[in-house]
């Protein structure tokens, strides 16, 4: 008898233990390639999430608090650069017909440009006015169907967070109404969203000129969808191709003439300058004069008191009515100020106005100040353009309307004080050295509310094209962002999945090893008998161990 017979023979003799060894080898892969393949399939899985989550977008551009102009996207398209203006807002969506409601509802204002994006076909979902569309999470948490009514309810936005001094009031919640054209499902671009996240979101989507009316931000958007191939679209990067095609209206700033000052103010829809920006200006316009106004609670002297009034910081080269030595506790006042409080010069006057303090806290402060001089409400003095537009101030009829954002008191407005608002609206009443004014008035969303650029006889357009070139999106906090590679990264566990099943499953590995091991003991103790026999007939045990080595092999 050779090896070969031996083998044969062993093997088909006793089929059945090693039946029984197949049988425990098999439950052991079995648990191996259940641990890696879960490990895969989770990771597929981020990965399919991911991509339907930003669908064929590369990058976004987008405003921090801010808007800029929605035509900015079809200026950035060009060649195969593809682009599409999203207004992305946040806000509540109730049913008519389940009387049921979700909060933290994305609210995306979009057109036929948007649905280009999606990771599948890419078919538009044509919306009318007063139709919208929901993904399936939305519709699938408030029972929606098609031809629903339902009322979508937010809070209009500004171009500055309402905890930023003289931001405006909170508006009122703006609710309106539409119908359920589509309920948008994942390859259409139902699972779009921002945060890296795998959770569905709640979206709904709105005809992108509708929700501009109705948040009253005509032309606007806050958020740029950029896709194709950009690099062959123009030379340089994606960041300074959009600059290049940026106006200042995009940055949230505009000039408005001073002829009184002989100069062109820049002011910024924010109303406070970044500090970048203002670094910027005056780095190109060494003569340029940073203005700050603020609304003073209380004037008081002498025991009177002198109710919400405007004050101004500037520097002595602001106006000729200032004196060339501005500065410490001095204080500029106007002859109604005087008059009011039965002020002279060289007479004390406190200033109490709120501050921003821990957070997002208001207090009441305090400043002392000397008045250095006593000026008429004539020229520059009496100018109105000091104030900037301060929401819910400056379009305010009457004084009693302001609504500055801040915890004012309004019944202690006389009539007097609502005569000088209907005659110079918001011109100071004091002007106090510029550095005194940074020292109270400044916060982190800046310290000056206007930059006064000395014009020269150079029209406005001539010089925004100056400015354009010194100003840099993230000055104003437009940010680019590689949304496609946020997702990629987001969808690349920390921790590796494959290992992480395959240690968990490793004592079940461990047992179905063992179990495999005893089956093939067990069937070489029932063989010992044979070993026994061989050697009795002479066939040496090296020979004997060497066969049952490869007949082992063979079934490994």
């Amino acid at each position: 008898m050779n090896a070969f017979t031996f083998i044969r023979r062993g093997i088909w003799h006793y089929k059945m233990s090693y039946l029984g060894v197949g049988a425990g080898t098999v439950l052991g892969a079995t648990v191996l390639l259940g641990a890696l393949i879960a490990g895969s399939s989770v990771k597929e899985t981020l990965r399919q999430v991911a991509s339907q989550r930003v669908g064929q977008v590369e990058e976004i551009f987008v405003a921090g608090e801010g808007f800029f102009r929605d035509a900015l996207a079809t200026e950035v398209a060009e060649g195969s650069l593809r682009a599409a203006p999203v207004l992305f807002l946040r806000g509540q969506l109730s049913s008519q017909v389940s009387e049921r409601g979700l909060g933290s509802v994305q609210i995306l204002g979009v057109d036929d440009r948007f649905w280009a994006f999606a990771p599948g076909d890419g078919a538009v979902v044509a919306l009318e006015p007063r139709q919208v569309a929901v993904n399936e999470y939305l519709a699938e948490a408030l029972d929606l169907q098609d031809e629903d009514s339902v009322v979508l309810r937010l809070q209009s936005p500004g171009m500055l967070s309402r905890d930023a001094p003289l931001s405006g009031e909170a508006e009122d919640i703006i609710s309106f109404r539409a119908k359920v054209r589509k309920v948008v499902g994942n390859e259409q671009f139902g699972r779009f969203n921002l945060q890296a996240t795998q959770l569905p979101v709640p979206t709904v989507f709105v005809p992108l000129s509708r929700l501009q009316q109705v948040v009253d931000q005509p032309a606007r958007a806050n958020m740029i969808l950029l896709g194709g191939d950009a690099g062959a679209a123009f030379d340089g990067d994606l960041n300074e191709h959009i600059r290049s095609r940026m106006v200042l209206e995009d940055y949230g700033l505009s000039l408005v003439e001073v002829p009184l000052a002989g100069a062109t103010e820049v002011r910024s829809a924010r109303i406070f300058f970044e500090a970048p920006i203002v670094e910027a200006v005056r780095g190109r316009f060494p003569t340029t004069i940073p203005v700050t106004s603020y609304l003073v609670n209380t004037y008081a002297a002498n025991g009177k008191e002198t109710p919400y009034s405007m004050v101004a910081s500037v520097r002595p080269e602001a106006a000729p009515f200032l004196p060339e030595t501005f500065a410490g506790e001095d204080i500029v006042i106007n002859d109604w100020l005087a008059e009011d409080l039965g002020l002279e010069v060289g007479q004390p006057i406190s200033l109490a106005f709120f501050k921003l303090v821990r957070g997002n806290q208001l207090e009441e402060d305090t400043a002392a100040f000397r008045v250095h001089s006593i000026v008429p409400r004539e020229g520059l003095a009496a100018d109105q353009l000091w104030m900037p537009d301060f929401p819910g101030v400056a379009e305010a009829e009457d004084a009693q309307d302001w609504a500055p954002g801040l915890p004012l008191d309004l019944e202690r407005i006389r009539q007097k004080d609502e005569d000088y608002w209907d005659e110079h609206r918001g011109t100071p009443k004091a002007f106090i050295p510029e550095e005194r004014g940074r020292e109270l008035f400044g916060n982190r969303w800046g310290e000056f509310t206007s930059l006064r650029i000395p014009s020269s006889g150079t029209p406005a357009p001539e010089l925004e094209k100056e400015l354009l070139p010194l100003l840099k999106p993230e000055m104003a906090g437009l940010l680019l962002r590689s949304l496609r590679a946020e997702a990629e990264e987001a969808s690349e566990s920390p921790v590796p999945i494959a290992m992480l099943f395959l240690s968990m499953s490793f004592f079940l590995i461990v047992a179905s090893v063992a179990l495999a091991a005893m089956l093939f003991r067990f069937n070489i103790e029932q063989r010992n008998r044979e070993s026994g026999l061989l050697a009795a007939l002479g066939v040496p045990a090296a020979k004997v161990l060497r066969w049952r080595l490869l007949e082992g092999l063979v079934i490994v």
